[in-house]
């Protein structure tokens, strides 16, 4: 069973580098609910133009438990005139204005190596978020879970990790017999540098009707 891959693509990191040090004009969203959940899309303006955040589920056939509609996060520059929300209402839609310059761009990254049993099976790679660092704040933008779902969850504050769930929960998508080693580090695109923030392990559980 080959690895999976669900890390922003090359040009999508390439365009984050690029906003480093630009001033972030507004933050543009589609509340979902209550709380601080957004619909799939974030729309971020600066001088320079205007950029999309998307969390879109997709189908992997490679990968090894349960649904195979993953989430996957992307960025990419919008085309001018582009509306990423025309078929929203204009309710729904929040615009953030910001007014501060971009210090740094931090991806979360997860891995996770999975096994059936004690057999190895596959690695999975995924960026999980993207935190944009500026003096007074930070904005985080974060998959609300491993499958199915496109919602974000959107994070403001000195630290925009602070609330998340843990590593071990955010993999509680596996199932008896599967499980997986999982870290997660924090890559600054500023500098290049990685962190290590969490490890866990995820035991996939046997549904209860099937013990004993």
């Amino acid at each position: 069973m080959k690895d999976l891959n669900l890390s922003i693509s090359q040009e999508g990191i390439r365009l984050l580098k690029e906003m480093i040090g630009q001033e972030l004009v507004s933050v543009r969203y589609a509340k979902f609910g209550s709380g601080n959940i957004v619909f799939q899309k974030v729309e971020l303006t600066t001088p320079h133009g205007k950029y999309l955040i998307d969390n879109d589920v997709g189908w992997f056939e490679d990968f090894c438990s349960g649904p195979d509609d993953l989430p996957c996060l992307s960025f990419k520059k919008l085309p001018d005139g582009k509306n990423p929300f025309a078929h929203r209402s204009s309710e729904e839609i929040i615009t953030d204005e910001i007014g501060e310059k971009i210090t740094d761009i931090l991806i979360l990254q997860d891995e996770a190596n999975v096994f059936d049993g004690e057999k190895y099976l596959q690695k999975m790679e995924s960026s999980e978020g993207i935190i944009l660092v500026m003096d007074k704040a930070q904005y985080g933008f974060f998959k609300e879970n491993m499958w199915l779902d496109e919602e974000l969850v959107l994070c403001k504050g000195r630290n925009a990790m602070d609330g998340l769930e843990s590593l071990k929960d955010h993999f509680d998508i596996f199932g008896y017999p599967f499980r997986a080693k999982c870290k997660r580090v924090v890559l600054s695109l500023k500098d290049g540098t990685e962190r290590e923030v969490e490890r866990a392990e995820e035991i996939g559980e046997r549904p209860e009707e099937e013990i004993g």
